[in-house]
């Protein structure tokens, strides 16, 4: 880019690459695993200028992610797509809810086919100075539709980006950090009408009994990553988590919608993008 203050990249994926979606999601350390057959088709872009970072992606296929969000921002996602719900941390949240996590939130999520989402990384200080401020206990939901001309303006300035990319050293820098600036504005506008009205409500991720169950699939996972390369059974992770088989089911149901054997398939048939046939 021919400034240093204005960085934008993007991925197009033609097939399910989770080293290339890890990387391609800046400041990030999700995993990403593919829940469907077929043809993946993704793209993500990373853009970012002197005081905002932001990234957007869509994806046909269903896919598991699980990791922690930045650890030097908070970060506001919003789910762009007309399809299906999704899950995060085991809340169903619809197409047009907003999401804020602190920073170094940890998250297991599960994207429809068709996702469309975008995040926004945020200072929680210069938050504070605009008048938007927020408790530290879990993370805050607004599963409020925010309207197809706020959707279409987030997605006409993504496709600039998108543009401005392919373009290198011929890209204009003005149109891009517009682009960019226009994206916060929209979401920062929406997020402050959404507070003022109380469209707000808690996702009650601090109460214990939800803990446990995210601290169960987390304990599980890591199990799985441990052992990717020996065979493992639900009784084996039963036995080493020292919880019992319907809890097990429970927390996975409750968390990606999935029992815990759909997911031990996903997370260790495609561990590095292959397809099964």
């Amino acid at each position: 880019m021919p400034s240093p203050e204005v960085v934008i990249s993007c991925v197009s994926l033609g097939s399910f690459n989770p080293e290339a979606m890890k990387e391609a999601i800046q400041k990030s350390q999700f995993e990403h695993h593919l829940d469907g057959p077929g043809q993946f088709r993704g793209t993500i872009l990373q853009a970012k200028n002197a005081r905002t970072r932001l990234d957007w992606g869509r994806y046909s296929l269903p896919v598991l992610a699980k990791g922690p969000v930045p650890a030097d921002r908070m970060t506001l996602g919003m789910l762009l797509n007309e399809g299906a719900d999704s899950l995060f941390n085991g809340n169903v949240l619809s197409p047009g809810s907003m999401m804020l996590y602190r920073e170094g939130e940890e998250l297991n999520v599960r994207l429809p086919p068709n996702s469309n989402w975008l995040s926004i990384q945020l200072d929680r200080l210069s938050l504070a100075e605009i008048g938007i401020g927020f408790s530290d206990s879990g993370f805050r939901c607004w599963d409020a539709t925010f309207g197809n001309a706020v959707r279409r303006q987030i997605l006409k300035n993504a496709e600039v980006l998108v543009s401005a990319s392919g373009q290198a050293h011929r890209a204009d820098i003005r149109a891009v950090n517009q682009a960019i600036n226009d994206i916060e504005d929209c979401v920062l506008l929406t997020l402050a009408n959404l507070v003022t009205a109380k469209r707000v409500f808690s996702s009650q991720s601090s109460t214990r009994s939800k803990d446990r169950t995210l601290q169960i699939v987390r304990d599980a996972t890591n199990h799985m990553d441990a052992n990717i390369e020996f065979p493992i059974t639900i009784s084996e992770i039963c036995l080493s988590l020292n919880t019992n088989i319907k809890t097990l089911e429970r927390a996975f149901l409750h968390t990606y919608g999935l029992g815990p054997k759909r997911v031990i398939v996903n997370f260790r048939v495609w561990p590095s993008g292959g397809i099964p046939v």
